[in-house]
């Protein structure tokens, strides 16, 4: 870990090993691998989380695959899911949007 110090120059504070639990950074990667075996369509987008209480105040990074261009979608059909989405979103798994 480092403390920034000066932005301008890059100076930094070394501030020391801190030991970390990288097991939910395993799960995401077992997850993702789990799930990209078991895809019957290698079109679908695939996303492995890690969701953590706030408490730990730790941010792990998802691992993913974006869906393929299905040419048969509706953009409008998207556009009305994400307008539900960011009226209800208090009803998804409890996230919270990006602006919260």
């Amino acid at each position: 870990m480092a403390k920034v110090i000066d932005a301008d120059s890059g100076a930094i504070e070394l501030l020391g090993n801190e030991k970390k639990d990288m097991m939910p950074a395993d799960l995401i990667q077992r997850s993702f691998g789990r799930l990209k075996a078991h895809s019957l369509d290698e079109n679908l987008g695939l996303l492995s989380c890690y969701m953590e209480s706030e408490n730990n105040n730790a941010i792990w990074s998802p691992m993913g695959q974006t869906a393929k261009f299905n040419s048969q979608s509706s953009l409008q059909t998207f556009e009305r899911i994400a307008d539900y989405y960011y009226e209800n979103y208090k009803f998804f798994l409890d996230t919270k949007r990006y602006n919260d």
